[in-house]
């Protein structure tokens, strides 16, 4: 029991750190990559202490050119798993857009406390992202061999992918 209010603890504090989310840039030789961190998605269930970014970054090279991706990073007590293929569902529009991604399997690790971490890159077309910043309603879901998790836009995540969108538009 005591353990569980420690972790209901540090939820909190991390939670209330990540209100804004990181923007920053990264600059090696010929490469430059723009990314945000720290977007947090709104509904998790009462009582669960997973969470779930939902990130974008550009990379930016000259031999390779610009691509954009989402980047999921999942924090929980429980594997998810993130697996490879179609383990990227957003509902935008009432359209499911299933997006392709090498899943977590070179990016997971046990943090403090045994937290697991996964996180997980799907290149996207900027106009998704686009797309995804002007609509009404987001739903995520992001799926595991065994079971999935599924989370939605609140208004804040959707001014932070517009912002980035706003500072880094092709």
């Amino acid at each position: 029991m005591r353990t569980r209010i420690l972790a209901w603890m540090a939820l909190f504090v991390i939670l209330g750190c990540t209100g804004v989310p990181d923007l920053f840039e990264r600059v090696d030789d010929d490469v430059t990559i723009d990314q945000m961190t720290g977007n947090i998605l709104a509904g998790t269930p009462t009582f669960d202490t997973t969470y779930v970014e939902l990130n974008v970054e550009k990379y930016k090279s000259r031999d390779k050119g610009i691509f954009y991706s989402l980047i999921v990073e999942y924090s929980s007590d429980d594997w998810l798993f993130i697996g490879e293929g179609e383990s990227l569902v957003l509902t935008v529009h009432e359209q499911q857009i299933a997006l392709n991604g090498r899943g977590s399997s070179s990016h997971r690790d046990i943090g403090y406390a045994g937290r697991i971490h996964e996180k997980a890159w799907y290149v996207v077309p900027f106009e998704v992202l686009h797309m995804i910043a002007n609509a009404e309603d987001v739903k995520v879901k992001i799926i595991g061999p065994r079971h999935h998790v599924e989370r939605y836009f609140s208004g804040k995540n959707f001014q932070n992918l517009r912002e980035f969108i706003k500072r880094h538009a092709t």
